[in-house]
């Protein structure tokens, strides 16, 4: 990917914010009334719903939210334990058998560089590559984002807002179905993959640092662009995996669902475009999924 200074960047987005949507309408065959999608970013903050057209009256109008996972699955104690289950690597593939004594070292400096203390790679050798691989993810975000608050997030925001209005809270997955998913694929993938993070972590900010800043913008052609990029995005396995694979199952429980209730859903906004995005299998059902105008 090649780096801009932010400046460039800046200008870029606002230039691309005259075709910003991040809120679509959803009417078709057997629904009577309107229900509404909505891409999310787990960086962005809470404030932004209000710069989102349409947003509140659209959870107003619900009968039900749905997010990624279910409500019932968001205790933390409850997810702690299901990860330390799914995170920890066999015997036999833990990082320091894993990753050759040289990528071991390169691990071990980044590490120290995020976390601020060196030796970390062995303290974590025993868990799965992807578990590091996402919290070096993670810290590289707050990196690009300083001010990042995490106990006032917008997705986190606007399921709130939701269960304020006394809406229904429901979720397409358990937690147990999301940390197979992330944790399920062969170690020595995602061995690779945690390799490509360390030794692009300069990168990996700048990337970051787009893709939040084209959420802010509501440009979800950009978020789509960044996301397929072939430098810093997703993988095509991974990308099979973490998003078209979900978006198929969603959208076969929507089918169910549409016809039923009135629904408000919030996803990553990485779901929503792309001909196995949200929007498009939604058409390809016989819905009509449009942009709400301001």
């Amino acid at each position: 990917m090649a780096r801009k200074t932010i400046l460039c960047l800046l200008a870029l987005l606002t230039a691309l914010c005259s075709q910003a949507q991040l809120l679509w309408k959803i009417t078709g065959p057997n629904v009577k009334t309107t229900s509404y999608l909505l891409g999310s970013h787990h960086l962005a903050p809470a404030a932004m719903i209000d710069s989102i057209q349409g947003l509140r009256q659209a959870i107003e109008s619900a009968d039900a939210v749905y997010g990624e996972v279910e409500k019932s699955e968001l205790d933390p104690m409850k997810q702690q334990q299901k990860l330390m289950e799914y995170a920890m690597a066999p015997a036999d593939s833990t990082l320091n058998k894993v990753l050759t004594s040289e990528q071991f070292a390169r691990l071990d400096s980044v590490l120290a560089v995020y976390m601020g203390m060196p030796g970390l790679a062995s303290q974590l050798s025993q868990f799965k590559p992807n578990l590091i691989s996402t919290q070096l993810a993670v810290l590289m975000s707050l990196k690009a984002f300083p001010t990042f608050d995490p106990t006032n997030v917008f997705d986190v925001a606007v399921m709130g807002l939701g269960e304020e209005k006394g809406k229904s809270i429901n979720g397409f997955e358990t937690v147990e179905e999301q940390l197979q998913v992330l944790f399920g694929s062969p170690i020595a993938d995602q061995a690779e993959d945690l390799m490509e993070t360390v030794d692009k972590d300069q990168e990996m900010i700048q990337y970051a640092l787009e893709l939040g800043q084209a959420f802010e913008c509501q440009d979800l052609e950009k978020v789509n662009q960044l996301m397929t990029n072939s430098e810093c995005g997703m993988s095509e396995k991974s990308r099979k995996a973490l998003i078209t694979d979900r978006n198929h199952n969603w959208a076969n429980k929507l089918q169910m669902l549409l016809p039923m209730r009135n629904l408000f859903i919030v996803v990553g906004s990485g779901h929503l475009l792309g001909n196995e995005g949200l929007i498009q299998l939604l058409r390809n059902l016989g819905y009509t999924v449009e942009p709400v105008k301001p």
